[in-house]
């Protein structure tokens, strides 16, 4: 799996009360490798008390913000604890702007 700008992926938020839930993600940054990175699922008691941690070995990540909630903190995730999400492309809004240039 390959994710990349502009491509969307889904990843679970925790739930204290009842089943987590999958929120929408945009990818700003990915084809990179850390060992710093946000657990999956997402649990909001994080935030208070700092949101990546150190791991063991590299492993492939993407940089993503959550769509809707927060859209100006980017936030690091492993690529193996997303699930792509092709519902929703940017690829037909960059073709709707290359047409418009030669307009």
């Amino acid at each position: 799996m390959k994710l990349d700008f502009g491509d969307y992926c889904l990843i679970e938020q925790k739930r204290y009360r009842g089943d987590n839930e999958m929120f929408l993600y945009k990818v700003v940054s990915g084809g990179m490798r850390s060992n710093v990175y946000r657990s999956v699922p997402v649990d909001g008691r994080d935030a208070l008390n700092g949101t990546e941690k150190s791991r063991g070995d590299l492993c492939d990540v993407i940089l993503a913000i959550q769509c809707g909630v927060d859209e100006t903190k980017v936030e690091k995730f492993r690529l193996a604890d997303v699930k792509p999400n092709t519902k929703f492309k940017t690829s037909s809004a960059i073709n709707f702007n290359e047409d418009r240039v030669g307009a």
